[in-house]
């Protein structure tokens, strides 16, 4: 069942009916090919059922739930191009290893999850939430990152070994349950008027790369035995 679309899909917010109302759903051994930079909207959530293909192509794709419980799941790891959440008080969990080719922009509601997310474009970063609950969260190309809403994941990782730069902005609290880590490389500039919660034990704090604090403001609050890392 090959499905290319000859324009933008928009599927609707069904606001709170159906959890499945408003999303896409690819069924066993169906195919998705997305064409150039289109832009499609979705008011659920996203299924890709075993044997299923999905190609994003350069699109762009618009989370605008305005109910929490929509999911984006596979069973294979899943590439998008641009991901954007928009919805106002919406939520999305992601259940699936996740690969954004582009740009990931919670502008609105919050997205959550335990699976691990890379993104490889240089911006994440909107007025929405994010509250990863498991996996490594990963900015693999430098970029923006953050808001004015806290934030919080599970592993946080800038870079992948590539020279590249990665700027906090907005005055958000980014809490880290697990490792933050800056990989070889890459240089962190940790922001302005910005609080970092590590709450990891052991050594939650890993700088590989070049590290500067600007006047952020780093506080350790783990439970157990903790490990300072060295830094300015």
């Amino acid at each position: 069942k090959p499905y290319i679309p000859g324009g933008n899909i928009t599927l609707n917010s069904g606001g709170s009916g159906q959890t499945y109302d408003g999303s896409i759903i690819l069924s066993a051994n169906s195919t998705f090919t997305a064409q150039g930079t289109e832009s499609h909207s979705l008011g659920g959530g996203f299924t890709a059922n075993a044997g299923a293909t999905f190609t994003a192509a350069s699109s762009t794709w618009n989370f605008t739930a305005t109910t929490t419980g929509k999911s984006i799941i596979g069973v294979a790891p899943l590439t998008f191009w641009r991901m954007n959440f928009s919805g106002a008080s919406g939520g999305w969990v992601v259940n699936q290893a996740l690969t954004v080719g582009e740009n990931f922009l919670p502008s609105a509601g919050t997205v959550s999850g335990t699976s691990n997310v890379t993104v490889n474009g240089t911006t994440t970063a909107g007025t929405g939430s994010i509250a990863m609950t498991g996996g490594t969260f990963t900015l693999a190309n430098g970029g923006t990152f953050g808001g004015n809403n806290n934030w919080s994941f599970n592993n946080l990782t800038f870079g992948n070994g590539t020279t590249a730069t990665t700027t906090k902005t907005g005055s958000s609290t980014v809490t880290i349950a697990g490792l933050l880590t800056d990989s070889a490389s890459h240089t962190f500039q940790a922001g302005t008027s910005t609080t970092w919660v590590l709450s990891g034990v052991g050594t939650p704090l890993v700088l590989s790369g070049t590290f500067t604090v600007q006047n952020a403001l780093f506080r350790y609050a783990s439970n157990g035995a903790t490990n300072v890392t060295p830094a300015s």
